[in-house]
């Protein structure tokens, strides 16, 4: 397979051109959507190197290989909009359609999708389009090491728009350096290569744009808006992140990054970093730190260890308030450490691997019917003696389940209408550390609000009543 002919952007005046090439047949060395991890660790790229090939990269999981189906779906309905295919719907789940169909609005409206747009049939849109982005870095990188796929690239009269669709839960900023990289390599799509000019229909085009198209967010789409002379900045930006893990003494930084990272669990920083946790946190609890265990061996993490079992002896009802405090600054290195060792152990058990003193055990059991149609499922338990009302359970939906439903329905009245019949509640009270961005509840008051006092009711005078008839038993005879 061959990718198509790209159209190169020409930063500083450097004339780039392109051939037909081969399709990667592999991740790339620097990759977009890992751009955040290198740019924060510069060493972690050389450290993965090192691993052997088959863990190099994030095994899969239910979460993304959902986003994986449904980036297709979008793909498909996207073709669809350009009258070149029909999705096929019943292959996706509903959860999928109802979440690629909330990024439908937006771009049934967007300018780059009218017929035809800028006079070329379609030219000037592109989906699942893959982008050559390190070659115009000037950092030594051939074609094939810096590339990605960006989900649509959406190119009107004035902008150029590099959009990507997010299904997960954390929020994304549209001006990341994933979309920024997106955007370089989509800016090589509008100068035609034999003459190095821009194409005459996208001469006007002045702006870029970057957009997330996140269906999970509150607001699903975001965007931020540059010059488009902001590509001359951003490849400055990514050449520099390039150069960082060029140097022979590149930086290993633990933080946050290390989640996604493959070398997470064998990082000697972040080990380090873990080990120097638990050691505060002895000085912070006026602990004697532990000495390493003459039974380990030397070259073992044993000082790490030790300090950890000492720590299981601490009673934290006994903690100071300043203690505590600065404990539960220390516990995520440590917490999150552990959680990515795990979670290697389990692999390296379930890949057929030895783990002295552990082994896989079946978690807790659950039922499921044997019958895999809804039918016949139903007519073999109304054969057991159980009526249609003791089968079916009904409740009410919730208001963000029915609000996906509404809004996949496309009517904006209804929608509106919808809005007005349910509200935020209130969310159960987190620990977050003090640099959280959401606004902390500073007591109890706060966190659990008196009801305001009720107004008692005036009391309204009672009716009188009319005085009993005194009867004559003389009318009575």
């Amino acid at each position: 397979m061959v990718r198509r002919q790209g159209r190169l952007w020409r930063p500083g005046g450097l004339t780039m051109a392109t051939t037909l090439t081969p399709e990667p047949a592999q991740h790339a060395r620097y990759s977009p959507s890992a751009l955040t991890r290198i740019a924060a660790c510069p060493g972690s790229l050389a450290l993965i190197e090192k691993l052997p090939p088959e863990l190099r990269s994030s095994p899969d999981t239910p979460a993304s290989i959902q986003g994986t189906r449904r980036h297709l779906l979008l793909a498909e309905e996207f073709q669809g909009l350009l009258g070149n295919r029909v999705p096929a719907y019943d292959t996706y789940p509903l959860g999928d359609q109802q979440a690629v169909n909330q990024i439908l609005p937006y771009l049934k409206q967007h300018a780059a999708l009218a017929r035809p747009p800028m006079g070329f049939d379609g030219e000037f849109t592109w989906s699942e389009q893959q982008v050559e982005i390190g070659r115009w870095l000037g950092v030594g990188l051939q074609e094939g090491e810096f590339w990605g796929t960006a989900d649509l690239i959406l190119c009107t009269r004035d902008t150029l728009e590099i959009a990507d669709a997010k299904f997960g839960q954390r929020l994304i900023d549209p001006d990341c350096l994933q979309l920024k990289a997106y955007a370089l390599g989509a800016g090589a799509l509008l100068v035609d290569p034999q003459t190095g000019e821009f194409w005459q229909p996208l001469r006007t085009v002045r702006n870029l744009k970057l957009t997330i198209l996140q269906p999970t967010a509150p607001q699903v789409v975001r965007s931020v808006v540059k010059p488009l002379d902001a590509l001359s900045e951003i490849r400055e930006e990514l050449g520099a992140i390039v150069r960082a893990t060029q140097a022979p003494d590149a930086p290993l930084n633990p933080g946050d990054h290390c989640h996604f990272c493959p070398a997470a669990t064998s990082c000697p920083a972040r080990l380090a970093a873990a080990e120097q946790a638990t050691t505060t946190m002895f000085e912070v609890l006026k602990m004697p730190t532990a000495a390493p265990s003459p039974a380990a061996p030397a070259d073992s993490a044993s000082p790490l260890l030790s300090q950890v079992e000492s720590l299981t002896q601490v009673d934290p009802v006994s903690l100071d308030v300043d203690q505590l405090a600065r404990v539960l600054d220390l516990a995520p290195i440590v917490r999150q450490l552990f959680k990515d060792l795990e979670a290697r152990a389990t692999k390296l058990l379930k890949d057929g691997g030895d783990l002295p003193g552990w082994k896989l055990v079946e978690g807790r059991r659950g039922r499921e019917w044997t019958l895999t149609e809804e039918a016949a499922l139903v007519r073999a338990l109304g054969a057991c003696g159980l009526s249609a009302k003791e089968i079916w359970k009904k409740e009410l939906e919730s208001p963000a389940a029915l609000d996906k439903v509404v809004q996949a329905k496309g009517n904006k009245a209804k929608l509106t209408k919808f809005a007005e019949l349910w509200a935020w509640k209130a969310g159960s009270p987190v620990l977050a550390p003090a640099a959280d961005p959401r606004p902390g509840l500073r007591d109890a008051e706060a966190m659990f609000p008196e009801p305001e006092p009720q107004q008692p009711e005036p009391q309204q005078p009672e009716p009188q009543q009319p005085e009993p008839q005194q009867l004559d038993f003389n009318d009575l005879l």
